[in-house]
Protein backbone atom coordinates (compact mmCIF):
# COMPACT_ATOMS: atom_id res chain seq x y z
CA UNK A 1 0.00 0.00 0.00
CA UNK A 2 1.05 3.58 -0.64
CA UNK A 3 1.11 5.69 2.52
CA UNK A 4 1.33 9.48 2.40
CA UNK A 5 2.61 11.03 5.62
CA UNK A 6 2.78 14.66 6.74
CA UNK A 7 4.78 16.06 9.66
CA UNK A 8 7.57 13.56 9.10
CA UNK A 9 9.87 14.99 11.79
CA UNK A 10 7.34 14.82 14.62
CA UNK A 11 8.38 12.54 17.48
CA UNK A 12 5.46 10.13 16.95
CA UNK A 13 5.57 10.22 13.16
CA UNK A 14 9.32 9.57 13.17
CA UNK A 15 8.75 6.32 15.05
CA UNK A 16 5.83 5.38 12.80
CA UNK A 17 8.09 5.76 9.76
CA UNK A 18 10.77 3.62 11.42
CA UNK A 19 8.24 0.87 12.08
CA UNK A 20 6.82 1.10 8.56
CA UNK A 21 10.30 0.44 7.21
CA UNK A 22 9.85 -3.15 8.41
CA UNK A 23 6.79 -3.56 6.16
CA UNK A 24 6.22 -3.80 2.42
CA UNK A 25 4.31 -0.52 2.23
CA UNK A 26 5.53 2.32 0.01
CA UNK A 27 6.09 5.38 2.17
CA UNK A 28 5.93 8.99 0.99
CA UNK A 29 6.84 11.23 3.95
CA UNK A 30 6.87 15.03 3.83
CA UNK A 31 7.99 17.80 6.13
CA UNK A 32 6.29 21.21 6.12
CA UNK A 33 8.55 22.56 3.37
CA UNK A 34 7.57 19.69 1.12
CA UNK A 35 3.89 19.62 1.97
CA UNK A 36 2.36 22.41 4.01
CA UNK A 37 -1.08 21.12 4.99
CA UNK A 38 -2.36 24.70 5.07
CA UNK A 39 -1.67 24.90 1.31
CA UNK A 40 -4.82 23.25 -0.03
CA UNK A 41 -3.77 23.42 -3.68
CA UNK A 42 -0.47 21.66 -2.99
CA UNK A 43 -2.31 19.09 -0.89
CA UNK A 44 -4.51 18.20 -3.85
CA UNK A 45 -1.58 18.05 -6.28
CA UNK A 46 0.46 15.83 -3.96
CA UNK A 47 -2.51 13.57 -3.31
CA UNK A 48 -3.10 13.15 -7.03
CA UNK A 49 0.60 12.47 -7.59
CA UNK A 50 1.01 9.85 -4.87
CA UNK A 51 -2.48 8.30 -5.04
CA UNK A 52 -2.23 7.01 -1.45
CA UNK A 53 -4.19 4.16 0.08
CA UNK A 54 -3.55 5.60 3.53
CA UNK A 55 -3.01 9.21 4.60
CA UNK A 56 -1.34 9.82 7.97
CA UNK A 57 -1.94 13.41 9.04
CA UNK A 58 1.01 13.94 11.36
CA UNK A 59 1.26 17.70 10.88
CA UNK A 60 -0.17 19.62 13.81
CA UNK A 61 0.10 22.92 15.65
CA UNK A 62 0.25 21.87 19.29
CA UNK A 63 2.12 24.47 21.34
CA UNK A 64 -0.63 25.16 23.86
CA UNK A 65 0.60 28.59 24.98
CA UNK A 66 1.44 29.88 21.49
CA UNK A 67 -1.90 28.83 20.04
CA UNK A 68 -3.76 31.23 22.31
CA UNK A 69 -2.08 34.10 20.42
CA UNK A 70 -2.07 32.43 16.99
CA UNK A 71 -5.62 31.22 16.60
CA UNK A 72 -5.71 31.71 12.82
CA UNK A 73 -2.71 29.45 12.35
CA UNK A 74 -4.20 26.82 14.66
CA UNK A 75 -7.45 26.85 12.72
CA UNK A 76 -5.64 26.50 9.39
CA UNK A 77 -3.43 23.60 10.49
CA UNK A 78 -5.65 21.74 12.94
CA UNK A 79 -9.06 22.22 11.30
CA UNK A 80 -9.12 23.69 7.77
CA UNK A 81 -6.45 21.35 6.41
CA UNK A 82 -8.53 18.39 7.52
CA UNK A 83 -11.49 19.59 5.44
CA UNK A 84 -9.37 19.15 2.33
CA UNK A 85 -7.61 15.97 3.48
CA UNK A 86 -10.81 14.24 4.64
CA UNK A 87 -12.65 15.01 1.41
CA UNK A 88 -9.72 13.81 -0.71
CA UNK A 89 -9.56 10.58 1.28
CA UNK A 90 -13.32 10.04 0.99
CA UNK A 91 -13.29 10.63 -2.77
CA UNK A 92 -10.37 8.23 -3.28
CA UNK A 93 -11.27 5.41 -0.87
CA UNK A 94 -8.26 6.27 1.31
CA UNK A 95 -7.94 5.53 5.02
CA UNK A 96 -7.29 8.74 7.00
CA UNK A 97 -5.34 8.52 10.24
CA UNK A 98 -5.46 11.65 12.37
CA UNK A 99 -4.05 12.45 15.81
CA UNK A 100 -5.78 14.26 18.62
CA UNK A 101 -5.27 14.81 22.33
CA UNK A 102 -6.57 14.24 25.85
CA UNK A 103 -6.97 18.02 26.03
CA UNK A 104 -10.33 17.71 24.25
CA UNK A 105 -11.77 16.92 27.71
CA UNK A 106 -12.49 19.23 30.64
CA UNK A 107 -11.69 16.56 33.24
CA UNK A 108 -15.12 16.68 34.90
CA UNK A 109 -16.40 13.28 33.76
CA UNK A 110 -14.33 10.19 34.38
CA UNK A 111 -14.00 6.90 36.17
CA UNK A 112 -11.37 6.86 38.90
CA UNK A 113 -10.62 3.26 37.98
CA UNK A 114 -10.06 3.58 34.25
CA UNK A 115 -10.25 7.18 33.07
CA UNK A 116 -12.20 8.87 30.28
CA UNK A 117 -13.57 6.66 27.52
CA UNK A 118 -14.52 7.54 23.94
CA UNK A 119 -18.21 7.84 24.80
CA UNK A 120 -17.64 10.93 26.95
CA UNK A 121 -18.53 14.09 25.03
CA UNK A 122 -15.47 16.38 24.80
CA UNK A 123 -15.54 19.85 26.29
CA UNK A 124 -12.10 21.41 25.75
CA UNK A 125 -10.87 24.17 28.06
CA UNK A 126 -8.35 25.88 25.77
CA UNK A 127 -7.92 26.85 22.12
CA UNK A 128 -5.60 23.93 21.42
CA UNK A 129 -8.20 21.44 22.65
CA UNK A 130 -10.97 23.25 20.76
CA UNK A 131 -9.11 23.09 17.43
CA UNK A 132 -8.15 19.43 17.89
CA UNK A 133 -11.71 18.43 18.73
CA UNK A 134 -13.01 20.39 15.76
CA UNK A 135 -10.47 18.53 13.60
CA UNK A 136 -11.78 15.21 14.89
CA UNK A 137 -15.31 16.22 13.96
CA UNK A 138 -14.27 17.24 10.44
CA UNK A 139 -12.56 13.88 9.91
CA UNK A 140 -15.58 11.98 11.24
CA UNK A 141 -18.04 13.97 9.12
CA UNK A 142 -16.26 13.94 5.76
CA UNK A 143 -14.32 10.65 5.69
CA UNK A 144 -15.95 7.31 6.35
CA UNK A 145 -12.68 5.40 6.56
CA UNK A 146 -10.92 7.19 9.39
CA UNK A 147 -9.23 6.71 12.73
CA UNK A 148 -8.78 9.54 15.20
CA UNK A 149 -6.10 8.50 17.69
CA UNK A 150 -6.18 10.46 20.94
CA UNK A 151 -2.78 10.38 22.60
CA UNK A 152 -1.41 12.13 25.69
CA UNK A 153 1.95 13.22 27.08
CA UNK A 154 3.97 12.08 24.07
CA UNK A 155 7.63 11.29 24.61
CA UNK A 156 10.06 9.78 22.14
CA UNK A 157 13.71 9.76 21.24
CA UNK A 158 13.24 12.41 18.51
CA UNK A 159 11.71 14.90 20.93
CA UNK A 160 9.17 17.56 20.10
CA UNK A 161 10.10 19.90 17.27
CA UNK A 162 8.11 22.64 18.99
CA UNK A 163 10.33 22.18 22.05
CA UNK A 164 13.59 22.14 20.09
CA UNK A 165 13.96 18.37 20.20
CA UNK A 166 13.12 17.92 23.86
CA UNK A 167 10.18 16.61 25.87
CA UNK A 168 9.37 16.21 29.55
CA UNK A 169 11.56 13.13 30.27
CA UNK A 170 14.47 14.59 28.31
CA UNK A 171 14.23 17.85 30.24
CA UNK A 172 14.16 16.01 33.57
CA UNK A 173 17.25 14.00 32.62
CA UNK A 174 19.05 17.20 31.61
CA UNK A 175 18.11 18.92 34.88
CA UNK A 176 19.39 15.92 36.83
CA UNK A 177 22.71 16.13 35.01
CA UNK A 178 22.85 19.86 35.75
CA UNK A 179 22.04 19.22 39.44
CA UNK A 180 19.02 21.52 39.36
CA UNK A 181 16.08 21.50 41.76
CA UNK A 182 13.29 19.86 39.80
CA UNK A 183 9.74 21.17 40.21
CA UNK A 184 6.84 19.20 38.79
CA UNK A 185 3.05 19.51 38.92
CA UNK A 186 1.38 17.05 41.27
CA UNK A 187 -2.34 17.84 40.81
CA UNK A 188 -2.85 17.05 37.12
CA UNK A 189 -3.75 13.36 36.61
CA UNK A 190 -3.17 11.99 33.11
CA UNK A 191 -1.46 9.35 30.95
CA UNK A 192 1.72 9.46 28.93
CA UNK A 193 2.53 7.82 25.60
CA UNK A 194 5.88 6.37 24.55
CA UNK A 195 5.97 7.06 20.82
CA UNK A 196 7.73 3.78 20.04
CA UNK A 197 4.93 1.78 21.68
CA UNK A 198 2.22 3.85 20.01
CA UNK A 199 3.95 3.60 16.62
CA UNK A 200 4.09 -0.20 16.80
CA UNK A 201 0.37 -0.32 17.64
CA UNK A 202 -0.53 2.07 14.81
CA UNK A 203 1.51 0.14 12.25
CA UNK A 204 -0.08 -3.10 13.45
CA UNK A 205 -3.50 -1.55 12.77
CA UNK A 206 -2.31 -0.31 9.36
CA UNK A 207 -1.20 -3.84 8.47
CA UNK A 208 -4.57 -5.23 9.52
CA UNK A 209 -6.33 -2.68 7.36
CA UNK A 210 -4.08 -3.60 4.44
CA UNK A 211 -4.81 -7.31 4.80
CA UNK A 212 -8.52 -6.68 5.20
CA UNK A 213 -8.60 -4.52 2.08
CA UNK A 214 -6.73 -7.14 0.05
CA UNK A 215 -9.37 -9.72 0.87
CA UNK A 216 -12.16 -7.33 -0.08
CA UNK A 217 -10.43 -6.35 -3.34
CA UNK A 218 -9.78 -9.98 -4.28
CA UNK A 219 -13.41 -10.88 -3.85
CA UNK A 220 -14.93 -7.55 -4.79
CA UNK A 221 -17.59 -9.16 -6.96
CA UNK A 222 -18.90 -11.37 -4.17
CA UNK A 223 -21.01 -9.17 -1.91
CA UNK A 224 -21.52 -11.98 0.61
CA UNK A 225 -17.77 -12.35 1.14
CA UNK A 226 -17.40 -8.59 1.49
CA UNK A 227 -20.10 -8.57 4.15
CA UNK A 228 -18.40 -11.41 6.03
CA UNK A 229 -15.07 -9.60 5.99
CA UNK A 230 -16.45 -6.21 6.95
CA UNK A 231 -18.72 -7.47 9.70
CA UNK A 232 -16.76 -10.48 10.90
CA UNK A 233 -13.05 -9.84 10.53
CA UNK A 234 -13.99 -6.30 10.94
CA UNK A 235 -11.75 -3.35 10.70
CA UNK A 236 -13.55 -0.83 12.88
CA UNK A 237 -13.11 2.85 12.11
CA UNK A 238 -13.66 5.66 14.59
CA UNK A 239 -11.97 7.33 17.54
CA UNK A 240 -9.54 5.45 19.77
CA UNK A 241 -7.59 6.33 22.89
CA UNK A 242 -3.98 5.17 22.75
CA UNK A 243 -1.63 5.68 25.71
CA UNK A 244 0.61 3.62 27.92
CA UNK A 245 -1.17 1.88 30.78
CA UNK A 246 -1.57 3.65 34.11
CA UNK A 247 -2.43 7.08 35.46
CA UNK A 248 0.13 9.51 36.85
CA UNK A 249 0.97 13.15 37.45
CA UNK A 250 3.93 15.07 36.05
CA UNK A 251 5.42 14.83 39.53
CA UNK A 252 5.03 11.03 39.52
CA UNK A 253 6.87 10.92 36.21
CA UNK A 254 9.66 13.23 37.33
CA UNK A 255 10.04 11.33 40.62
CA UNK A 256 10.26 8.00 38.79
CA UNK A 257 13.06 9.32 36.58
CA UNK A 258 14.82 10.87 39.58
CA UNK A 259 14.63 7.56 41.45
CA UNK A 260 16.12 5.80 38.43
CA UNK A 261 19.11 8.16 38.63
CA UNK A 262 19.13 8.14 42.46
CA UNK A 263 18.50 11.89 42.46
CA UNK A 264 16.60 13.61 45.27
CA UNK A 265 16.33 17.34 44.47
CA UNK A 266 12.68 17.35 43.47
CA UNK A 267 9.63 19.29 44.65
CA UNK A 268 5.90 18.87 44.02
CA UNK A 269 4.00 22.02 43.04
CA UNK A 270 0.41 22.83 42.11
CA UNK A 271 -0.71 23.45 38.56
CA UNK A 272 -1.61 27.09 39.33
CA UNK A 273 1.97 27.81 40.43
CA UNK A 274 3.60 26.42 37.33
CA UNK A 275 1.65 27.08 34.18
CA UNK A 276 0.35 30.30 32.74
CA UNK A 277 -3.31 31.24 33.10
CA UNK A 278 -4.26 28.86 30.27
CA UNK A 279 -6.76 26.30 31.52
CA UNK A 280 -5.78 22.65 31.50
CA UNK A 281 -7.89 19.72 32.66
CA UNK A 282 -6.94 18.50 36.12
CA UNK A 283 -7.99 15.01 35.08
CA UNK A 284 -7.35 13.87 31.53
CA UNK A 285 -6.38 10.19 31.90
CA UNK A 286 -7.79 8.17 29.01
CA UNK A 287 -9.49 4.79 29.13
CA UNK A 288 -7.95 2.66 26.36
CA UNK A 289 -10.21 -0.38 26.66
CA UNK A 290 -11.89 0.24 23.27
CA UNK A 291 -8.72 -0.30 21.26
CA UNK A 292 -8.07 -3.44 23.30
CA UNK A 293 -11.56 -4.75 22.60
CA UNK A 294 -11.52 -4.00 18.86
CA UNK A 295 -7.87 -4.68 18.02
CA UNK A 296 -6.48 -6.59 21.00
CA UNK A 297 -3.96 -3.79 21.63
CA UNK A 298 -2.77 -2.80 25.10
CA UNK A 299 0.36 -0.72 25.50
CA UNK A 300 2.81 -1.54 28.28
CA UNK A 301 2.83 0.40 31.54
CA UNK A 302 4.15 3.95 31.57
CA UNK A 303 6.94 2.82 33.93
CA UNK A 304 8.09 0.24 31.38
CA UNK A 305 7.93 2.87 28.65
CA UNK A 306 10.07 5.31 30.62
CA UNK A 307 12.74 2.73 31.43
CA UNK A 308 12.97 1.67 27.78
CA UNK A 309 13.00 5.31 26.70
CA UNK A 310 15.88 6.10 29.09
CA UNK A 311 17.88 3.20 27.66
CA UNK A 312 17.11 4.40 24.13
CA UNK A 313 18.09 7.93 25.09
CA UNK A 314 21.43 6.73 26.46
CA UNK A 315 22.24 5.18 23.11
CA UNK A 316 20.90 8.03 21.05
CA UNK A 317 22.58 8.87 17.77
CA UNK A 318 21.80 12.39 16.61
CA UNK A 319 19.36 12.02 13.69
CA UNK A 320 19.65 15.68 12.74
CA UNK A 321 22.99 15.19 11.05
CA UNK A 322 22.73 15.20 7.27
CA UNK A 323 20.70 12.18 6.19
CA UNK A 324 20.16 10.95 2.66
CA UNK A 325 16.80 9.48 1.70
CA UNK A 326 15.87 7.77 -1.52
CA UNK A 327 13.54 8.70 -4.36
CA UNK A 328 12.79 6.17 -7.10
CA UNK A 329 13.59 7.65 -10.49
CA UNK A 330 9.98 7.27 -11.63
CA UNK A 331 8.65 9.55 -8.89
CA UNK A 332 8.82 13.23 -9.79
CA UNK A 333 8.33 16.15 -7.42
CA UNK A 334 8.43 19.90 -7.82
CA UNK A 335 11.74 21.70 -7.41
CA UNK A 336 10.84 23.13 -4.01
CA UNK A 337 9.52 19.86 -2.58
CA UNK A 338 11.28 18.29 0.37
CA UNK A 339 10.17 14.74 1.07
CA UNK A 340 11.39 11.22 1.54
CA UNK A 341 10.46 8.01 -0.17
CA UNK A 342 11.63 4.84 1.51
CA UNK A 343 12.34 2.66 -1.47
CA UNK A 344 12.05 -1.09 -1.76
CA UNK A 345 14.57 -3.41 -3.43
CA UNK A 346 12.43 -3.84 -6.54
CA UNK A 347 12.74 -0.19 -7.58
CA UNK A 348 15.15 0.95 -10.30
CA UNK A 349 18.39 2.81 -9.49
CA UNK A 350 17.54 5.89 -7.46
CA UNK A 351 18.73 9.42 -6.94
CA UNK A 352 19.60 10.68 -3.45
CA UNK A 353 18.13 13.87 -2.07
CA UNK A 354 19.05 15.58 1.18
CA UNK A 355 16.14 16.33 3.47
CA UNK A 356 15.67 19.93 4.55
CA UNK A 357 15.08 20.39 8.26
CA UNK A 358 13.64 23.88 8.40
CA UNK A 359 10.09 23.11 9.44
Amino acid sequence: MKILITGMYGQLVTDIIKQLNYTDHDIFAFDRNGLDVADHENLKKTFDLVEPDIFIQGASYHVVEDIENNIDKAVKVNISSLHTIAKLCQENDCLLINFSTNYVFDGDHYSEDCGINENVIPNPLNIYGITKYAGEQVVEKYCEKHINFRVAGLFGITGSRAKKGTNFPINIIKEIKEQKIIKAVSDQLMNITYTLDAAKAIVDIINRYSENKKVIDNFSKDKNIIRIVENGKSFKYGTYHLTNTGMLTWYDLAKFICDYYNYHKIEAIENKNFYSNIKRPKFSALDCSKIQENFGITLQTWQSGIIRFINEYKNKVNPKDKVDFIFPTNFSVSANTSASYYNKDDYPPSTKFSISDDC
